[in-house]
C-alpha cells in the first residue's frame, strides 16, 4: 500500500499528442523558407511562408496542444478554436485591466494590470506597493503617488487608471476600450513586448477583443460590470 502523505500517486500521462504537436512545429520550421510554392498572384515560384500552411484537425478540443507547441517554436498562427481569444495572455491582461475600475479592492487584478505591457510596472514597483500599509493596492498606488514616492511608471499607471475609472461610469465598453487603446499606447507597447514571430496573432487578438464588446449579447448590455460578467 502507498502512504499518500509520503508518496505521490503515479499518474500515467499520455504524451503522444504533445509529441505530435512538437513534431508538427519542427516540420513547419523545415518547410518555411526552404520549400518552393507557386505564388497565386504572380504564378512564379517563391519560398514557402507561414501563411501558406493550414493545419486541419478532427476536433477543436486538441487545438490548445498544437497552439502551445507553435508558441514555443516561435511560429505565428491564427486559431479558430472556440473560446481561444479569452484564453490568450493579452485578453487576460485586458480583462484584469477592466476589472480595476470596477472593483478597486481586487488586488490581484491590479497587480496583473500593472505588470501588463499597457502599464509596464516592474517587479520592484510591485514590491514597493506590497510593502505599504494601506488596506488595498489601489489605495497604496494612489497614496504613494500623492506622497511623491512612486516611480514614473507607477505615477503614469495611477493617472491612467483613475481617468479610466471615471470614464467607465459613463462610457459604453467599446468606447472605453477605444480610449484605453489610444491613451495607453496599447498597440505600440504590445508590439515592443511581443516576439516578432507572434505579433500578427497578438494584434488580431487585440482587435478581436474590442470587437467582442459590440458582439457580446448584441451590445444590449453596454455597462462595464455587465460586460465582465458576460466574459466570466
Amino acid at each position: 500500500l502507498r502512504n499518500p502523505l509520503v508518496s505521490p500517486q503515479a499518474v500515467a500521462e499520455d504524451g503522444r499528442r504533445r509529441d505530435e504537436a512538437a513534431l508538427l512545429a519542427a516540420r513547419i520550421t523545415e518547410v518555411v523558407g526552404h520549400w518552393a510554392v507557386i505564388d497565386r498572384y504572380s504564378g512564379c515560384p517563391r519560398p514557402a511562408r507561414y501563411g501558406d500552411i493550414m493545419v486541419l484537425t478532427r476536433r477543436r478540443g486538441i487545438l490548445p496542444e498544437y497552439e502551445r507547441a507553435l508558441r514555443v517554436a516561435g511560429i505565428p498562427y491564427l486559431s479558430v478554436g472556440r473560446g481561444g481569444l479569452l484564453r490568450t495572455l493579452e485578453a487576460a491582461d485586458l480583462t484584469a485591466l477592466l476589472r480595476c475600475p470596477v472593483t478597486t479592492a481586487d488586488d490581484l487584478a491590479l497587480a496583473h494590470a500593472l505588470r501588463s505591457p499597457v502599464l509596464g510596472a516592474s517587479d520592484g514597483d510591485l514590491m514597493c506597493l506590497a510593502g505599504r500599509a494601506e488596506p488595498n493596492w489601489w489605495q497604496r498606488l494612489q497614496t504613494s503617488v500623492g506622497e511623491g514616492r512612486a516611480s514614473p511608471v507607477l505615477a503614469r499607471a495611477a493617472q491612467l487608471l483613475e481617468s479610466w475609472r471615471e470614464m467607465a461610469a459613463r462610457l459604453p465598453v467599446h468606447d472605453l476600450l477605444d480610449r484605453i487603446y489610444h491613451e495607453g499606447d496599447l498597440v505600440v507597447r504590445y508590439r515592443a513586448a511581443v516576439p516578432a514571430a507572434l505579433w500578427l496573432g497578438v494584434a488580431a487578438n487585440l482587435e478581436a477583443f474590442v470587437a467582442l464588446a459590440l458582439r457580446l449579447d448584441a451590445g444590449r448590455y453596454p455597462s462595464l460590470p455587465r460586460f465582465l460578467d458576460e466574459l466570466s
